[in-house]
């Protein structure tokens, strides 16, 4: 579960980047001297060496300088050639290139000048960079952002690569570093008397926080900013501050581990995001902010991570915080957090608690002792955890998923059945389908949905028959799974299907039906006429008039005879769709 890279740009950093841009540039930027590196020994070796040069490589005379400056404003030149004058300025380091660059930045112009435009301007490290590149970064980031950049950047000398954003940010965070001090007491400035005055400082401090998270540990302070907001209490800053700064400490605690991981040392400083991460998580709802740090923890400090939380297990932790503790052990999907699944699956007496356990054994892959405890919980006297556990099995998948699922399908309550349904699917093995036929004819709508769904994972003949068979159920539920399926489906039979679908009672039914079959039509032209002459030619299927509506093939003889038949048949919708169509087509 991992819907966000721990290691890249997120969206909640991305809107705080963009923010108070206007505020930043009001200020300005002073450079300042940089400090002594905070950063663990391989930061500075992973990048490129290139970048880790101090001195310029070249110097360029007051007029070299004025016409490379001309030939990057030049778009009326070639890309190399722009390209190339922005890389001389870069691999100069002259900040007289500044205001040039940054003009660049903010002009329309390629996106590939652009990205030259910011590695220049993190090499020449002048932090009066820092706003032009903070409304780059939003103008990439976003539903629909308006640069777009989808190649990696390679460093050759150091076989690394980053994406746009990534050198956006990496750019913020170097520039930063002269001027930390100055974001640093930005972020800790009092608020205005005045309204309006106070939400002007809350701005100018969300700009800076993201400027701080992109530092990161390359400063000592910018890190303690971070740790201080997490530190303080809620009311100290707006919501958002803490997730943001929950964020930055985040992607420092990975980049950490791996640095570490090579010279084997213990990370003090990532033992104590770690401690601040997980206080901070079991605060927060199921939100996407709360999978993003989990998956940095599962990561970068998993079993550090489990063993801070089994501690609310022994020391008498509120249920809603056992109940928080156990969704993220379920989530962090390692030895240590599926034992600790088992013991609040087989102890906890809450069965609310108890199911969400083993659920989450669900999500922790194949254990033996997690699947004998999950069987174990299929004789609780909770349905709700009976439904979770048999869940989980089913995830397991294989033929043993389906030797200790398939019975509870004939169970009294409905539930449990929908849920063994279900389980039966996530199997994935062909020995579910003779457990799944037979519910197919349920009493309970609910398990005939379910055996509809779990017979789409479990292709074969008999699970096609019986789910175009679903397109009659006079439950709304189990027709709308089954043209979901269908509609994925390129067979005649599925099309035929469709068709009928396609005048069912059901307004969103109807629209959908239609709909897959124009796409069907566009793909798969030949299926699509085959189904729709076997649908006007059956005297018994009831679509018989939809697919005489849809067979204007002028030029098709098979397609032409099947309508002039359908025009004698004996039902009168049907001979009116097929002599409307031939008319339309301008056969007589």
């Amino acid at each position: 579960m991992n819907p966000v890279s721990p290691t890249g740009p997120h969206p909640i950093i991305a809107r705080l980047l963009a923010a108070g841009v206007a505020l930043l540039i009001a200020h300005g930027s002073t450079a300042g001297e940089p400090p002594k590196t905070q950063t663990p020994p391989r930061r500075r070796p992973l990048e490129s060496a290139l970048f880790s040069q101090t001195k310029p490589r070249v110097k360029l005379a007051k007029h070299a300088l004025q016409t490379t400056l001309q030939t990057i404003l030049n778009g009326s030149l070639t890309l190399e050639k722009r390209i190339s004058a922005i890389g001389l300025v870069g691999l100069a380091q002259d900040r007289r290139a500044v205001a040039t660059l940054i003009q660049l930045l903010k002009r329309q112009d390629r996106v590939d000048v652009k990205v030259a435009a910011v590695w220049a301007l993190r090499e020449i490290a002048d932090p009066v960079a820092i706003p032009a590149l903070l409304e780059v970064h939003g103008q990439a980031t976003g539903p629909h952002p308006r640069l777009r950049y989808t190649k990696k950047i390679a460093f050759p000398d150091t076989r690394s690569e980053m994406t746009f954003l990534e050198l956006i940010e990496d750019a913020i965070g170097r520039l930063g570093e002269w001027v930390v001090d100055k974001y640093v007491k930005a972020l800790s400035g009092p608020s205005g008397s005045y309204r309006s005055q106070a939400e002007t400082t809350t701005n100018l401090q969300r700009a800076a926080l993201a400027v701080i998270v992109c530092i990161g540990d390359r400063d000592h302070r910018a890190l303690q900013a971070l740790t201080g907001i997490l530190k303080s209490p809620p009311e100290a800053y707006p919501p958002d501050f803490r997730v943001t700064a929950a964020y930055g400490l985040a992607r420092i605690l990975v980049a950490r581990a791996r640095e570490f991981e090579v010279i084997r040392a213990r990370d003090k400083t990532s033992d104590q995001i770690t401690e601040l991460l997980v206080e901070f998580i079991l605060t927060l709802k199921p939100s996407v902010p709360r999978e993003f740090l989990i998956s940095s923890l599962n990561i970068a400090r998993p079993t550090y991570a489990v063993t801070l939380l089994t501690r609310h297990f022994g020391d008498n932790s509120p249920e809603k915080v056992r109940k928080r503790v156990i969704e993220m052990l379920g989530m962090l999907r390692s030895r240590e957090s599926v034992e600790a699944l088992i013991w609040a699956l087989q102890n906890e007496k809450n069965p609310d608690l108890r199911w969400r356990a083993a659920f989450g054994l669900g999500l922790s892959g194949k254990s033996k002792p997690a699947i004998n405890a999950l069987t174990e919980a299929l004789k609780d006297q909770s349905p709700d955890v009976k439904c979770a556990a048999l869940n989980a099995i089913g995830r397991t998948g294989g033929a043993a998923s389906v030797k200790l699922v398939g019975p509870h399908i004939r169970n009294a309550d409905a539930r449990i059945r929908a849920a063994a349904a279900r389980a039966l699917g996530f199997s994935r093995d062909k020995a579910a389908i003779a457990h799944l036929l037979p519910a197919a004819q349920d009493q309970s709508p609910a398990v005939r949905a379910s055996v509809v769904a779990s017979l789409a994972a479990l292709p074969a003949a008999e699970s096609l028959k019986t789910i175009v068979k679903a397109v009659a159920d006079p439950e709304r539920s189990v027709r709308f799974a089954a043209l979901k399926i269908l509609s994925s489906i390129s067979n005649v039979s599925a099309y035929r299907a469709l068709l009928r679908l396609a005048d069912d009672s059901d307004r969103k039914v109807r629209a959908d039906a239609s709909n897959a079959l124009r796409i069907a039509r566009a793909h798969h032209p030949e299926k699509f006429k085959q189904a729709v002459i076997l649908t006007m030619t059956d005297a018994d299927d009831p679509a018989s008039a939809i697919a005489c509506d849809l067979a204007d093939f002028p030029k098709e003889r098979a397609v032409l005879d099947a309508l002039k038949k359908a025009s004698l048949d004996k039902r009168p919708a049907v001979r009116a769709s097929a002599l409307r169509t031939l008319r339309d087509m301008g056969v007589n």
